[in-house]
């Protein structure tokens, strides 16, 4: 039987996936089926590399479970005004953080 734990640390040293809001909805119910864990979270936190419903979709089922619990993005990364990582510059900050909003 594969734990929750062996699952994302499983997920994380593969790097096979990087739509981690897709990951996020794999495990993330389960995180939240669980009294304790629930019992403990402060905030739902990830990373997301693209634009993806699944970011919607992770906030929904965190607010399903408990509705005053935060989802939070913690990396964006929007390619649309620019790619740091390829030298180009990125200087639409406001088109970026609407995008992101």
């Amino acid at each position: 039987m594969t734990t929750v734990l062996s699952y994302i640390v499983q997920k994380r040293l593969s790097q096979e996936n990087e739509n981690v809001a897709t990951d996020a909805l794999a495990y993330l119910p389960a995180l939240l089926e669980d009294p304790v864990i629930a019992g403990n979270l402060a905030f739902i936190g990830f990373h997301q590399y693209y634009p993806s419903a699944d970011v919607a979709a992770v906030a929904e089922v965190a607010h399903s479970a408990r509705p005053r619990l935060p989802a939070i993005v913690t990396e964006y990364t929007s390619f649309a005004f620019g790619d740091l990582d390829a030298g180009q510059e990125a200087n639409a900050q406001n088109g970026f953080g609407l995008e992101i909003a």
